[in-house]
C-alpha cells in the first residue's frame, strides 16, 4: 500500500523537530542535554571541523550527524522491546516515512539555502540552550498524555494519521526532561 503524498511544508515541519531535538539532546559539553555524546553543531565543538571540511553545507553535515546520533540512541532502546516494529517514535517512524524525510533532508542540503532559511525552526542553534526555551518551543501549549512504561512513554492516545501530528506530539512527550532519552512512542496495529 503506498502512502498518501506529504507536503513538502509538512516533511519541513518534521525535520524541523527532528533535527531541534537532535540538537538539543547533544552532549552536555555543549550545554545541553546529554542524551548522545556529540557535539557536532557547536563552533566550539565539531561544528569547527564541519566548517572547515563542509563550507558550504556544514550546518546541514552537523545537524545530519546529530540526528544520526538520536536515531542509533532510539534504535538501541527500541531493540530492547518488544513488538519494535509496532512502535512509532519520533526519529523511526516507519520504513517509508523514514526514507522520506531522508530524501528531503538531502535534498534539503543540496539546495545551498542554511537550515535558518529552510525550515521552520522552532528554535534558533546559534542562542544559548535552556530547557525552559526548548519547553516553550516544543512542549507547550498543549503537553499530550503518556504513560511511564519500562523503556519509555507509551502514548495513550492512538497515533495521529497526520504524521507531523504525531512528530509534534512525540517531542511534546519529552518533558518533563529526564537525565536520559525518554523514548516516547505510539504502537500501531500490525500490518
Amino acid at each position: 500500500m503506498t502512502p498518501a503524498p506529504l507536503a513538502t511544508s509538512s516533511l519541513d515541519s518534521m525535520l524541523a523537530i527532528q533535527l531541534t531535538v537532535a540538537w538539543a539532546g547533544e552532549s552536555k559539553g555543549a550545554g545541553r542535554l546529554g542524551w548522545w555524546e556529540t557535539d557536532l553543531v557547536d563552533p566550539r565543538g565539531g561544528g569547527d571541523l564541519f566548517q572547515r571540511l563542509l563550507p558550504r553545507t556544514h550546518l546541514w553535515a552537523a545537524l545530519q550527524g546529530a540526528r544520526d546520533a538520536a536515531r542509533r540512541t532510539e534504535q538501541e532502546a527500541l531493540a530492547k522491546l518488544a513488538d519494535r516494529d509496532q512502535l512509532r517514535t519520533l526519529f523511526h517512524l516507519g520504513f517509508e516515512l523514514d526514507e522520506r524525510l531522508a530524501e528531503r533532508l538531502s535534498e534539503l542540503k543540496r539546495s545551498g539555502t542554511s537550515p535558518v532559511d529552510a525550515l521552520p525552526l522552532p528554535i534558533h542553534f546559534d542562542q544559548a540552550f535552556t530547557p525552559d526555551a526548548l519547553d516553550a518551543a516544543l512542549g507547550k501549549p498543549k503537553q499530550p498524555a503518556y504513560e511511564v512504561v519500562p523503556g519509555g512513554r507509551l502514548m495513550k492516545s492512538g497515533m495521529p494519521a497526520a504524521p507531523e501530528v504525531a512528530v509534534k506530539n512525540l517531542a511534546a512527550a519529552l518533558f518533563p526532561l529526564p537525565d536520559r532519552y525518554p523514548l516516547p512512542f505510539y504502537r500501531v496495529a500490525a500490518t
